[in-house]
């Protein structure tokens, strides 16, 4: 550079910058911006991270260990086909509705509504219904006893506890995620006539084989993943002092359901007296239909077995009405 009577400058008298420095300003800058948008991002500021898995959502909250997210969401929801399959049975198709799965580690009390990644990406849906998933999320105990999971009574949201899947040790999380998504198909496709009494004080049948059929498919996966049978497994996981029933916490577990372990054991029963009778397959036929809403009413659901639901009752189970 050059002043006004033409004498060359040395650099060090220049005023303009050199244009190293300017790419460095320019750099810093947009690093700046950047970091300005990423921390008012909602997934900056939120506790979980969010896959589309599908038409579902899935939530994993970032507490868990990354080796834990993969597993997951290498499971969900393919853990749940590969269990009907397991059995000799095409999966019911998926929905084209909406599933929301938060996978916690430990506890479900950061799922709240005002946290800004679920409230972005759960847009369109009533604040009392958000407000009910919060508020099921704060109880202490939202897990059933038998599973390291729970699904909304309406099928829509399950909430998976990855530290207790983790816990359950190998075909833990296979065995949850078919647990939980029997449990919400089986819920949301129900027709009217079984949904009408599907949570009402006369919907005992219906729940009886809506967890027989979850926690069928839960032992298929877990038999499935540890290499020995099905039959085997189930006998063996609910027996009396059997893991899914024994151990210390089996009675602070049992103390927050109003069902005792007495009805878990018999629903598994009841699904493996069928699988062994008439063939895993058939019991599979029977959690597909379930899962998949295709069937009229409850003796239409149990007609390929029985000549219906009182009578498959009687024969499998012992009893011609369902335990509550």
């Amino acid at each position: 550079m050059t002043d006004q009577d033409g004498v060359k400058l040395p650099k060090s008298l220049d005023p303009r910058p050199a244009p190293a420095k300017v790419l460095v300003l320019c750099l810093f800058a947009v690093a700046f911006f950047g970091s300005i948008v990423l921390l008012r991002s909602p997934g900056s500021q939120s506790g979980w991270r969010w896959e589309r898995k599908g038409d579902w959502n899935a939530f994993v909250e970032k507490l868990v260990p990354e080796n834990e997210v993969s597993l997951f969401l290498e499971a969900f929801p393919a853990a749940a086909a590969a269990a009907f399959r397991a059995v000799g049975v095409e999966p019911p198709s998926i929905p084209a509705g909406e599933l929301t799965a938060f996978a916690a580690w430990g506890s479900y009390r950061s799922v709240r509504i005002d946290d800004p990644l679920i409230s972005r990406s759960l847009v369109g849906r009533s604040s009392g219904e958000l407000r009910q998933v919060a508020l099921m999320a704060a109880e202490f105990e939202l897990d059933e006893p038998v599973a390291s999971c729970y699904v909304s009574p309406d099928g829509r949201y399950f909430f998976l506890d990855l530290r207790g899947v983790a816990a359950e040790g190998l075909g833990g999380l296979e065995a949850s995620v078919a647990h939980g998504v029997a449990h919400a198909l089986a819920r949301a496709r129900a027709p009217e006539s079984a949904r009408a009494l599907a949570f009402g004080a006369e919907g005992a049948a219906f729940r009886f084989l809506d967890e027989a059929a979850a926690l069928y498919l839960a032992d298929a996966a877990m038999a499935r993943a540890r290499g020995i049978g099905y039959a085997e497994l189930s006998a063996a996981r609910w027996a009396p002092e059997g893991s899914a029933l024994g151990g210390r916490e089996a009675e602070a577990l049992f103390s927050s359901d109003s069902r005792p372990p007495e009805y878990f054991a018999a629903a598994a029963a009841l699904a493996r007296a069928i699988a062994v009778d008439k063939g895993e397959a058939a019991m599979g036929e029977l959690a597909a239909r379930l899962s998949s809403g295709s069937y009229l009413d409850l003796d239409d659901l149990a007609s390929p077995i029985a000549s219906g639901v009182g009578q498959l009752f009687l024969r499998y189970a012992g009893s011609a009405t369902a335990p509550e």
